[in-house]
């Protein structure tokens, strides 16, 4: 954050604005929401991006996972609307999981132009959605400044949602979101197989950036070319395209798409997380590389980052090396 400025800051939250904000008259200002935290401190969400782009954006960072339910955002938005007064023709809201709530519940607050919410929690009652079991402990805790189906159903400005429509628990907020009878300005874009790592995947299509950074007017793009867009971050993104490879018939893996499997894992200067490592494991299984399966799968357990393995890394490297064992000596 060293090139953040800081112009708020409270026990529940602070906000940080990039040298961008100050430069003069600009078409829009992002207001960036944090994204959940383990422990409770968040970081800005997306300063790298919005520098590279010269694009004015002010974090708003949490002390605590509150999901935004505090006054002082209040004070916040107030502060954000006097500087885009000065200086912006709109404000964009954005940000992804936690913040993604922010910014679709908040976006009336800070009178912005659009929101932009990636993989978002869009409910955290219970009363709106007792499915959802994640940050449980957390979430009961937080005393709720409105009625989140309400707020929503107020909200004008147009409003992008993104998410893996594969994804049980993403999917069934936005579900919910359209059960609960919100209007026509909410738009759900789906980026299949990237699970709720969305935003990860998507600063790689080059259509999603450019809705971000230059059509900030709703006139100004084309949202089907951006839905077609999402819908192929597998060709971006190695680790939604490693996801994808364990989903499809195996029938219509083609060729090169079996070359850029075999590739990525062989290629030292690609970073793959335990997660993507045994996506590339259940994906070579299937095609019958069971080696290189193996492999792949050892390597997930080792770069898993706590000491203890969860119980379901490890039923997956047991089933990859009974497939291993099987292919090497067939009854």
């Amino acid at each position: 954050m060293n090139d953040l400025g800081l112009i708020f800051s409270h026990a529940d939250v602070r906000a940080f604005a990039n040298e961008f904000v100050w430069g003069g008259e600009c078409d829009h200002l992002v207001v960036s929401f944090s994204a959940w935290n383990p422990n409770g401190n968040g970081v800005p969400f997306g300063p790298g991006f919005f520098h590279s782009r010269r694009v004015p954006a002010i974090f708003i960072v949490q002390h605590k996972n509150h999901w935004w339910h505090t006054d002082a955002l209040h004070a916040i938005a107030s502060r954000v609307r006097e500087i885009a007064a000065d200086r912006a023709r709109g404000i964009v809201c954005y940000g992804s999981s936690m913040g993604g709530y922010g910014s679709l519940h908040f976006s009336s607050l800070f009178h912005a132009t659009r929101s932009i919410a990636i993989a978002p929690q869009i409910f955290i009652s219970d009363a709106v959605i007792p499915e959802e079991t994640r940050w449980a402990v957390e979430r009961k805790k937080v005393e709720l400044q409105f009625d989140e189906v309400r707020n929503l159903r107020d909200v004008r400005c147009n409003s992008y949602i993104f998410y893996d429509s594969r994804h049980a628990q993403d999917s069934l907020h936005v579900e919910r979101l359209r059960s609960v009878g919100v209007g026509a300005q909410f738009h759900a874009l789906e980026v299949p197989f990237a699970l709720h790592d969305v935003a990860r995947a998507l600063v790689k299509v080059q259509e999603f950036k450019d809705f971000v950074v230059k059509h900030h007017r709703d006139d100004n793009f084309d949202i089907d070319r951006l839905r077609v867009a999402c819908a192929s971050a597998h060709q971006f993104d190695d680790k939604v395209f490693l996801n994808r490879l364990r989903h499809v018939p195996v029938k219509n893996i083609i060729d090169s798409e079996k070359t850029r499997l075999l590739n990525v894992i062989s290629d030292n200067t690609k970073i793959l997380d335990f997660e993507a490592l045994y996506f590339a494991a259940e994906g070579l299984m299937r095609l019958g590389l069971h080696q290189e399966a193996l492999d792949c799968s050892t390597r997930s357990l080792e770069k898993y980052p706590m000491k203890v393995l969860p119980r379901y890394l490890e039923l997956k490297h047991e089933r990859v090396r009974k497939a291993f064992e099987s292919a090497m000596h067939p009854d």
